[in-house]
């Protein structure tokens, strides 16, 4: 495994530049950054750090203050469905698409398939380790991983 990548931000502007890293490093064609509602965004401060595997999957760790962020990956633009996304919460996290909602306690994880456009929101501190990985590396169907 190697650093690819450590980022620190802080405040409003912090936000987009922790939306242009995911993008960029992470492989999502879209991040649309924000804070919980009743959230001053000046007072965001964050820290991400990117490692990545020999298979090219990434690792993502980040502890942050409260934060919102919704991610389209660029496997939903091309229409193709190769990525998975392991998302393991240290603290409360919820996580929602168009049809589920689902509130990830501490130590609790969610597999998410990384073709649907979905949002992470965390009302406190965030600290969380997220595993982007091919399809493959783990089954030879799209079908076993929804199921």
């Amino acid at each position: 495994m190697r650093k690819k990548n450590e980022v620190s931000v802080a405040h409003r502007s912090g936000l987009d530049i922790w939306g242009a890293v995911i993008k960029k490093e992470l492989g999502f064609s879209d991040a649309k950054m924000g804070m919980p509602a009743g959230t001053d965004p000046d007072m965001f401060i964050g820290r991400m750090n990117i490692d990545e595997f020999r298979n090219g999957g990434l690792k993502i760790h980040v502890h942050s203050s409260a934060q919102k962020v919704t991610l389209f990956h660029s496997d939903g633009v091309e229409n193709k469905k190769n990525k998975f996304i392991l998302l393991n919460s240290c603290g409360s996290l919820l996580v929602r698409d168009t049809n589920h909602r689902k509130i990830i306690s501490a130590g609790d994880s969610i597999i998410i398939p990384a073709w649907g456009r979905y949002t992470e929101e965390c009302f406190s501190q965030r600290s969380s380790l997220s595993f982007i990985f091919d399809i493959h590396l783990i089954t030879d169907s799209v079908d076993a991983l929804n199921s």
